[in-house]
Protein backbone atom coordinates (compact mmCIF):
# COMPACT_ATOMS: atom_id res chain seq x y z
CA UNK A 1 0.00 0.00 0.00
CA UNK A 2 2.29 2.52 1.07
CA UNK A 3 4.68 2.28 -2.20
CA UNK A 4 2.09 4.03 -4.14
CA UNK A 5 1.70 7.63 -2.99
CA UNK A 6 -2.26 7.84 -4.47
CA UNK A 7 -2.39 5.20 -1.26
CA UNK A 8 -2.18 7.71 1.28
CA UNK A 9 -5.42 9.32 1.51
CA UNK A 10 -7.01 5.84 1.90
CA UNK A 11 -4.66 4.86 4.56
CA UNK A 12 -5.06 8.40 6.24
CA UNK A 13 -9.04 8.43 6.09
CA UNK A 14 -8.94 5.62 9.36
CA UNK A 15 -6.46 7.05 11.51
CA UNK A 16 -3.26 7.08 12.75
CA UNK A 17 -0.34 5.55 10.51
CA UNK A 18 2.56 3.75 12.14
CA UNK A 19 5.67 2.65 10.87
CA UNK A 20 6.61 -0.39 12.79
CA UNK A 21 10.53 -0.26 13.50
CA UNK A 22 13.00 -3.70 13.77
CA UNK A 23 16.62 -4.61 13.39
CA UNK A 24 16.24 -5.74 10.12
CA UNK A 25 18.54 -8.63 10.96
CA UNK A 26 15.91 -9.90 12.63
CA UNK A 27 13.70 -10.02 10.11
CA UNK A 28 11.89 -13.44 9.71
CA UNK A 29 12.51 -14.35 5.37
CA UNK A 30 10.41 -17.76 5.60
CA UNK A 31 6.76 -16.82 3.75
CA UNK A 32 8.18 -13.27 2.43
CA UNK A 33 8.58 -14.16 -1.44
CA UNK A 34 10.07 -10.69 -1.73
CA UNK A 35 12.75 -11.54 0.89
CA UNK A 36 15.45 -14.19 -0.16
CA UNK A 37 18.56 -12.81 1.70
CA UNK A 38 19.52 -10.16 4.00
CA UNK A 39 20.54 -8.34 0.88
CA UNK A 40 17.26 -8.30 -0.41
CA UNK A 41 16.27 -6.87 2.90
CA UNK A 42 18.61 -3.85 2.74
CA UNK A 43 17.50 -3.30 -0.84
CA UNK A 44 13.71 -3.31 -0.25
CA UNK A 45 14.39 -1.18 2.65
CA UNK A 46 15.99 1.52 1.12
CA UNK A 47 13.68 1.19 -1.44
CA UNK A 48 10.78 1.99 0.82
CA UNK A 49 11.70 3.74 3.30
CA UNK A 50 11.39 7.07 2.40
CA UNK A 51 8.07 6.67 1.36
CA UNK A 52 7.37 4.50 4.85
CA UNK A 53 8.61 7.67 6.82
CA UNK A 54 6.75 10.05 4.56
CA UNK A 55 3.08 8.15 5.27
CA UNK A 56 3.78 7.57 8.81
CA UNK A 57 2.54 9.75 11.96
CA UNK A 58 5.00 7.80 14.42
CA UNK A 59 7.24 5.10 14.73
CA UNK A 60 7.62 2.72 17.06
CA UNK A 61 10.20 0.33 18.01
CA UNK A 62 9.03 -3.31 17.56
CA UNK A 63 10.99 -4.99 20.04
CA UNK A 64 7.86 -7.49 21.51
CA UNK A 65 4.54 -7.58 19.49
CA UNK A 66 3.27 -6.89 23.30
CA UNK A 67 5.39 -3.15 23.62
CA UNK A 68 4.89 -2.66 20.20
CA UNK A 69 1.12 -3.02 20.82
CA UNK A 70 1.06 -0.96 24.14
CA UNK A 71 2.83 1.77 22.43
CA UNK A 72 0.66 2.36 19.41
CA UNK A 73 -2.58 2.08 21.95
CA UNK A 74 -1.70 4.71 24.26
CA UNK A 75 -0.27 7.08 21.05
CA UNK A 76 -3.90 6.38 19.55
CA UNK A 77 -5.96 6.72 22.80
CA UNK A 78 -3.95 8.97 24.10
CA UNK A 79 -3.76 7.18 27.76
CA UNK A 80 -1.11 4.93 29.50
CA UNK A 81 -2.79 1.40 28.41
CA UNK A 82 -0.62 -0.12 31.44
CA UNK A 83 -2.68 1.22 34.21
CA UNK A 84 -6.04 -0.44 32.62
CA UNK A 85 -7.41 -3.37 34.13
CA UNK A 86 -8.89 -5.43 30.67
CA UNK A 87 -5.35 -5.13 28.57
CA UNK A 88 -3.89 -7.86 26.81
Amino acid sequence: MVTQIENYEHLKQNGKIYLLKRNLEELELEGRPLLKDFDSVLRLWEDRKDRYQSFSDKEVENITIMEASKKIIDDFYGYDYTKCENRI
